[in-house]
């Protein structure tokens, strides 16, 4: 049967699916196949593999059946249908099937030793052996049919004793590969023929347990678990999965026990403690030991298990009638409740209510700390710590959460009154010691931006600093404390107020917003007679200021800090940057260089040191002071500046040609990138490669993306610059910050932008290929976290991206992105996604090079948008991987390509036909939604072109927005659109467009 190329396609498609465990996908692909042809072999064999994968065996018998039938001549069904049939108990049906496919090949090892197994399992012993040494003749490394071959020997009592052993753990390892294969049944057989031939091979009693629950048979796998712990008492994972098992089966007691033993052995194993909690929530006991337990683990407090007072006091500190009981005697008859806030003062470890949730990674307690009931403390991914000092009571529906760069530090003998929120995000929230804090009192030292046309809740945040509560002071019910705030020692806040400005020591302020009405008399005389400030209180007056960006007052108390103690070195470097803040570059100058003549190795101070030299255009000046602060922060570069090794090239690189070949996809041709030659030698894991072209405002911006990467470099990384002719030299550039860590290229002639990636593509050598442009920036951890996650990653991922902010010319935050929130891993649905818009930007990006090799590169007539044509062809054919974290930026600025491709409305044009392109390999139904979608774009983004007075960018717009979608209803949007009051000036150019075309007619 001769295949149309849609279909042949169509079925190439459909086993990138499968073998991506896309399985939907996959059986889509089969059954559109099956549309235009019904009896097409390889689409009903591919339906049969799925069903036989997703173990609907009658249903993948029936399939290869009907393969068979079509094309008798097709080994690979045959063989296939012969192992369902034995899957399914029809043995002499799947004898049947092997042999007919003996009859087409009569040299294939692993039919004899399948063939072989179902005569076994029908006790057929001589005939099968014959198999089993049949296949091994034809393949004698076949490890299968030597098992096999044992196993049978073993029956018939003829397998030597000093070899059952070795073939004991044989069928282990087998058990474990078909266990991958989640062919549990087989890995059923294979361990126990391991535990036959040796009972005490506490392994493949474990290994059998695992399989036996996957197939929900509990009680067997209770029991192997348990063996596997009689002869092996300290595995660990035997008693946290014994635990997972009686815990399916709802013996709670019972799991609870062996997630302690687990614990036992394991104390900081947190998902043992998960699963302990779980349990105990879901039993009627109220101990709260078991939680308790937990927490301090959490925190890091060590060897808590053979403490008296927790054994008994804590165990009974509940809500129950016993533990009041118990409450009760313990502190002499006082009421439960401040029973237990009692009780928190007679050990060192305090009380921690059964109801509080505490989810937090770094959470630190001192001593006699009183936790209440229903109190949350979490952090997010990557929270800061949180630090509760001696006697702190935190009363119930207390929440405090940490985000990234937050912190909270509560002191001593603070009392925080139920129902008030803690959240620090980007900056620390600080109580002072002795501080009473009221009822539903809030912290929120943030606010989102308000970037118009965005979620509010999706933009970026910003703060003005952090928030302190000095000791002593006092905040009534309801007080809303905002970012940038100190409240000064002994202060008085009233009810309801809301606090966005400093609060002096003593004061008494009410209102909204809060205003100081009057001082406290005890606090004058102690103010009148205070001493003169010290260094260190001048320094952290600065900070006070600095946190609220009152850079002025801030560097006046840095100066009387240093006038007072002149080696400061910190408080030279805060003065530094306060000038640096107030545009006094010179005297910032002077302050850092102030700051390295006391530490020469004060890092930060190179760094600020480089931005004031660029910012003066100094460049040579500038590339020194980055050097030096890449030497003290990244030792690996360091070392390769400082050896002969890493010669400066010389003579600038020519790079090759570009390749005439294609790649078809769908039916389309793309650029092919070659494989890498050489493969003798090793290959590096990253390829950073830079394809720019440079300006002068543009050779800024490369520098600090330059400086942004080589923080990161190590030695199993390449970083490639290739240059498309650009008017500037840079050259020098490289060659100064990068030594000869940066390979430096020069196309002898304009190539364009993404002929150009695809050049820097085709020179790179690493198995996973960073493209960046020269204006992009990379934040500390995008190299390691990425290649923590891929370097052990499937083959079916092909790329992988990060969260990412993009950022001003100044480099001002003014959007982030985080598609999937925290849900780092396999992006689920990306697909649909990417096929319907780009929520990508190139520097978050990063691609497997077998993918290129695969897929091809950048189509080069697709002037704005052929990296996001790209990434939906990568979508359709692998898996993405997402890292939550922000860990790249894109800068948005004068220069950019996507300002003028806005302006002049060709990107319009460009998302045509990129939608064009990928109608070739995405769903229908994608393809529609995008082009719903980018109409809409279109018109909204005709407004940008209008506004700057390029009437003929919007008018493209719209042009291309009805070749997109020409649909009734689009066209009914249209008009309607063009009725608002704005768009006069767009009507009557169109009127008059239209006019001139009749006039021509």
């Amino acid at each position: 049967m001769t295949n149309s190329p849609s279909t042949s396609e169509s079925l190439q498609l459909a086993v990138k699916y499968f073998k991506a465990n896309r399985l939907i996908e996959a059986e889509q692909c089969y059954r559109q196949v099956l549309k235009e042809q019904p009896q097409n072999p390889e689409a009903l064999y591919g339906l049969g593999l799925l069903a036989q994968q997703m173990n609907h065996l009658a249903i993948a018998e029936k399939l290869f059946n009907s393969v068979v039938l079509v094309k008798p001549d097709l080994l690979k069904a045959w063989f296939s249908l012969g192992n369902v049939r034995q899957a399914n108990g029809k043995l002499p049906e799947a004898e049947l099937a092997y042999q007919k496919a003996i009859e087409l090949q009569p040299n294939i090892a692993p039919l004899y030793n399948n063939l072989g197994y179902t005569l076994q399992e029908q006790g057929k012993w001589d005939e099968a052996i014959k198999c089993y040494q049949k296949a091994l003749e034809i393949q004698p490394t076949c490890v299968e049919a030597e098992v096999n071959l044992a196993n049978a020997l073993f029956t018939q009592e003829k397998l030597p004793l000093d070899k059952q052993s070795h073939y004991a753990a044989a069928n282990n390892n087998l058990g474990l590969n078909r266990t991958k294969a989640k062919d549990f049944q087989g890995a059923e057989a294979y361990y126990r023929q391991a535990i036959a031939m040796q009972p005490n091979l506490a392994e493949a009693h474990y290994n059998l347990a695992g399989v036996l629950k996957q197939q929900q048979k509990l009680p067997e796998a209770v029991d192997c678990y348990s063996k596997a712990l009689t002869l092996k008492p300290d595995c660990i994972e035997a008693y946290k999965n014994l635990g997972d098992v009686l815990q399916q089966q709802d013996k709670l007691e019972e799991a609870a026990d062996a997630y302690r033993k687990a614990l036992q052995l394991k104390p900081d194993y947190a998902q043992a403690y998960s699963n302990l909690v779980s349990v105990l929530g879901k039993s009627k006991s109220t101990s709260i030991w078991q939680r308790f337990g937990k927490i301090r683990q959490a925190s890091g407090i060590k060897g808590v298990l053979a403490d008296a007072w927790k054994l008994f006091w804590m165990r009974f500190a509940g809500l129950s009638i016993i533990g009041r009981i118990a409450t009760w005697l313990a502190t002499w008859f006082t009421p439960p409740f401040w029973g237990r806030c009692h009780l928190s003062y007679y050990h060192s470890q305090g009380y921690i209510s059964p109801k509080a949730d505490i989810y937090h990674q770094n959470l630190e307690l001192g001593a006699n700390v009183f936790i209440g009931d229903r109190v949350t403390i979490y952090n997010d991914r990557n929270g800061g710590k949180v630090e509760l000092g001696d006697r702190v009571h935190l009363y119930g529906d207390t929440c405090i959460q940490t985000g990234k760069e937050g912190t909270v530090q509560i002191g001593a003998d603070t009392h925080i009154q139920p129902r008030c929120q803690f959240s620090a995000y980007k900056v620390p929230i600080n109580i002072g010691c002795n501080v009473q804090i009221a009822t539903n009192c809030a912290f929120y030292p943030y606010d989102h931006s308000m970037i118009p046309g965005q979620l509010i809740h999706l933009q970026p945040l910003q703060t003005k600093g952090g928030i302190t509560v000095d000791d002593g002071a006092w905040l009534g019910c309801g007080v809303i404390v905002l970012s940038g705030v100190r409240i000064g020692k002994g202060a008085v806040i009233g009810a309801g107020s809301v606090v966005n400005q400093d609060i002096p020591d003593g004061a008494i302020a009410v209102g909204v917003p809060a205003k100081v009405v009057k001082m406290r008399a005890d606090l004058v005389s102690k103010k009148h007679s205070r001493k003169p400030l010290s260094a260190k209180a001048w320094f952290d007056l600065g900070n006070s200021h600095q946190a609220k960006s009152q850079f002025k007052k801030a560097a006046e108390a840095y100066q009387q800090a240093i006038a007072l103690k002149p080696d400061f070195v910190e408080a030279h470097y805060r003065l530094g940057m306060m000038l640096q803040k107030q545009g006094e570059l010179e005297a910032a100058s002077d302050s850092y260089q102030k700051v390295l003549q006391i530490n020469p190795e004060f890092s930060d101070a190179y760094l600020n040191l480089a931005k004031i030299r660029q910012q003066q255009n100094n460049l040579k000046q500038a590339i020194s002071a980055y050097c030096h602060w890449l030497k003290l922060i990244n030792p690996h570069y360091a070392s390769a500046m400082a050896t002969q090794t890493c010669n400066k090239q010389k003579e600038v690189q020519i790079t090759p040609p570009v390749s005439q070949e294609e790649v078809i996809v769908g039916g389309y041709g793309f650029p092919s990138i070659p494989v890498v030659s050489n493969h003798t030698s090793e290959r590096p894991f990253w390829s950073v490669v830079l394809p720019i072209y440079s300006t002068d405002k543009r050779s800024d911006y490369l520098l600090e993306c330059l400086v942004s990467v080589l923080r990161q470099w190590k030695e199993d990384m390449e970083i490639i610059v290739v240059d498309d002719a650009s008017p500037l030299s840079i050259k020098d550039l490289i060659s100064e910050i990068g030594g000869g860590i940066i390979q430096y290229y020069r196309n002898s002639q304009n190539r364009g932008a993404y002929q150009n990636f695809n050049t820097a593509v085709a020179i790179s050598r690493g198995h996973w290929i960073h493209l960046l442009h020269d204006d992009d920036y990379l934040l500390e951890g995008f190299y390691q976290r990425l290649q923590e996650s891929l370097e052990n990653s499937s083959s079916s991922v092909g790329a992988a991206f990060t969260g990412y902010e993009n950022v001003n010319e100044h480099g001002q935050v003014i959007f982030s992105q985080q598609l999937y929130k925290q849900q780092r891993g396999i992006a689920k649905g990306f697909v649909e996604r990417i096929g319907i818009a780009n929520p990508l930007n190139m520097p978050a990006v990063v691609v497997r090079r077998s993918t290129y090799e695969h897929l091809g590169g950048y189509l080069p007539e697709l002037n704005y948008t052929g990296d996001w044509e790209f990434y939906k062809r990568v979508s359709a054919f692998y898996d993405w991987w997402y890292e939550s974290e922000i860990l790249a930026r894109y800068r948005q600025h004068s220069q950019n390509i996507t300002t003028d491709s806005t302006l002049s409305g060709s990107k319009g044009t460009d998302i045509r036909r990129a939608i064009e392109v990928s109608e070739h390999y995405l769903l229908d139904e994608i393809t529609v939604k995008s082009r719903h979608y980018h109409f809409s774009w279109c018109l909204n983004n005709a407004i940008i072109p209008l506004k700057a007075g390029k009437i003929s960018g919007a008018l493209l717009l719209i042009q291309e927005a009805l070749k997109i979608d020409n649909s009734p209803q689009s066209v009914t949007k249209l008009f309607s659109w063009l009725k608002q009051d704005n768009l006069s000036g767009l009507r009557d150019e169109l009127i008059n467009r239209l006019l001139l075309i009749s006039l021509k007619a």
